[in-house]
């Protein structure tokens, strides 16, 4: 089966002068993937295939997985945050809309 190719990319922090970390989804038509996070000195890949009905779920399944761990870890520094720095208002508006949108994106 031929799959529509798939190759979206963007920096993480793309108004940074300080950072290069970037990921890139990848899907060619044979059906191979490839998911890449990078930095400017290491990575991580999730590669894999899809032949067989339980390769569609392994594969959303790895990615779902990634993806809840980013945003607990991101509540982590959020409430580390939080519990850090002085009381500002705006400030603490602004992390009650990024918990929130974090919490809903983890439903």
């Amino acid at each position: 089966m031929d799959f529509e190719p798939y190759n979206k990319k963007a920096f993480l922090l793309p108004d940074s002068i300080n950072s290069a970390a970037m990921y890139h989804a990848k899907l060619f038509p044979d059906g191979k993937y490839v998911f890449r996070i990078h930095d400017c000195l290491t990575g991580i890949r999730l590669i894999g295939e899809l032949k067989e009905e339980s390769d569609y779920v392994d594969a959303a399944e790895k990615l779902m997985t990634l993806a809840k761990a980013c945003n607990e870890f991101a509540l982590h520094f959020l409430n580390l945050k939080d519990e850090v720095l002085p009381e500002d208002k705006k400030f603490r508006e602004e992390l009650k809309k990024i918990r929130t949108d974090l919490y809903t994106s983890m439903l």
